[in-house]
């Protein structure tokens, strides 16, 4: 589950840094994903690049301290086996909704294409993260690519 949780919990502090100093809301934001992350396959490491980065974040706050983000704008993501530098790219510009929960726990809802950094999948992937930081998957839709095998 950890591995499935890569590239969201990037995502997500990113957007908690700005969500104190922020009342209120809508707030549009750049929210950039960090380039480069690398991701441990079974026999190599893999990169991920951004050559296309270019999300934002509709941020909503309300009262209690939770916090609504609205993710859309373009993301295409270059992977890359290094140890025999072959690579596949994909668009995975989703949309997302992540919903900040005051008591700490997250909701985080990709649709369309999107990639967890071990796959590219396409559909609705649910991932739900309680305060204590226990995850659950879920997912309507498919894989169509398995990067490690892909990579390979």
């Amino acid at each position: 589950m950890k591995r499935a949780l890569a590239v969201p919990i990037c995502l997500i502090g990113l957007w908690l840094g700005g969500l104190n100093a922020m009342a209120g809301g809508p707030e549009r934001v750049p929210a950039p994903v960090p380039d480069p992350l690398f991701f441990e396959c079974p026999d190599f490491t893999m990169m991920a690049t951004f050559p296309a980065n270019q999300e934002y974040a509709l941020i909503f706050t309300y009262p209690d301290g939770s916090a609504k983000a609205i993710i859309t704008g373009r993301l295409v993501v270059t992977f890359t086996n290094l140890s025999n530098n072959k690579s596949l790219t994909a668009n995975i510009s989703g949309p997302g909704l992540n919903t900040f929960n005051a008591d700490g726990s997250l909701v985080l809802v990709m649709n369309g294409l999107g990639s967890d950094g071990f796959s590219v999948s396409a559909g609705h992937v649910v991932i739900t993260v309680s305060a204590d930081g226990d995850a659950t998957f879920s997912m309507v839709g498919h894989v169509f690519v398995d990067l490690c095998s892909a990579l390979t």
